[in-house]
Parts: structure tokens; sequence; C-alpha cells
């Protein structure tokens, strides 16, 4: 089992074990509880390399939503956006398909309007209320992949929800892909340059 988790997530063998810090809720990724462990430290590994701390753990009044965009075969892309006196913005770029690789990370303040047009649409796709989590069912593994996490922090309240390829044809899928493009587009990532999957 061991040499097939090193295949799905080939970074693992590469990298030392984060502290025990709770970065998601548990069966975000896999029902199957040592795949969800496996896939946690992988994603751990990117949102630790651009200097990201858990949400789920965090306190703080601030409403936050951070995207977490991983292609099977493009760069990966990390959006967090954050509302306290001000709406700061932080994007993250790895320069490969790999935590260990080159990461960057830029920030800027957000105009109040894009905020508002981020807040809307989150809260037109439901996603506090209505967009449920779809875990890997078990016995099921996924090779490659692009996979999609979305957290959100709300008047002391953390959700996160995961789509691995999701489809604007999926019902399940349009809302939370809605969601992920316009943070991908406040957040500077030029989508006509990107194939999005």
């Amino acid at each position: 089992m061991h040499l097939f988790i090193l295949l799905v997530f080939p970074a693992l063998s590469l990298l030392e074990t984060s502290d025990d810090t709770i970065y998601f809720p548990p069966g975000l990724f896999y029902e199957d509880p040592e795949w969800d462990s496996g896939a946690v430290e992988v994603v751990v590994r990117y949102l630790e390399a651009l200097g990201e701390s858990s949400l789920i753990e965090r306190r703080t009044e601030a409403e936050i939503y951070r995207l977490l965009w991983l292609p099977g075969f493009d760069p990966g892309v990390m959006v967090r956006m954050a509302h306290s006196d001000t709406i700061q913005v932080h994007v993250g770029f790895f320069a490969g398909n790999s935590p260990s690789d080159e990461a960057t990370v830029r920030s800027f303040e957000l105009a109040p309007e894009s905020w508002n047009r981020l807040t809307t649409t989150i809260d037109e796709a439901g996603f506090w209320e209505e967009i449920e989590n779809k875990p890997v069912p078990a016995g099921h593994m996924v090779i490659d992949g692009s996979h999609w996490v979305l957290e959100g922090l709300r008047d002391g309240k953390y959700k996160a929800v995961q789509r691995i390829f999701p489809r604007k044809e999926r019902p399940q899928d349009a809302p939370f892909l809605e969601i992920g493009l316009v943070l991908l587009e406040i957040g500077g990532i030029d989508l006509e340059e990107r194939v999005i999957y």
C-alpha cells in the first residue's frame, strides 16, 4: 500500500512530515482514513511552501476564503482573500507541479467592489448552506487529477470543500467551480492562458 501512496503522491517521500497542526477536517479528500491522511499531508506541503497557515485553527474576526488549485500536469496556484480592516489578497504560484518546486507569493489590497463580487458569488452559490464535500469513496483511488480545495472562515465558522476535475456540466460542481473561478480571476490569474481542469 505504501508503494501506491508514493505513486499517487510522489512528493511525500521527499519531505519531512508536518507538526500536529490540523489543516482540514477528517474525510475531506478520501472516505478511507489512511488515504485521506496521505492526501492531507501532500496538500499541507503545498500550503506550507507558500507560508500558509491552517484556517481551521485560526481564531479571527476576519472573513477569509482560500482556494488551492493543483492541476495534475501544470503548476499549482493558491488564492487567499481576507477581509478585516482592509481586504488583503495573497496569490501563490509554483514553478512546477510539486510542493518542493520554487514558490512565489504576491500580496495586494483588494477594492471593496471585488470583495462584494466574491461574497455575492459565494452566497448565490450556497457555499455555506448547500455545497457539500464529495470525498473519494472508499475502495477508489485518484492517481492523476486536478484537485481543487476551497476553504472559508466566517463568523467563527469554518468550511472546506474539495473537488477533483470539477465540471460546469455537473450540477454538484457548477456552484463550486464558479466560486473557484471568481477567486482565481480576482486574484489576477489569467484564465485565458490556463487550461481549466
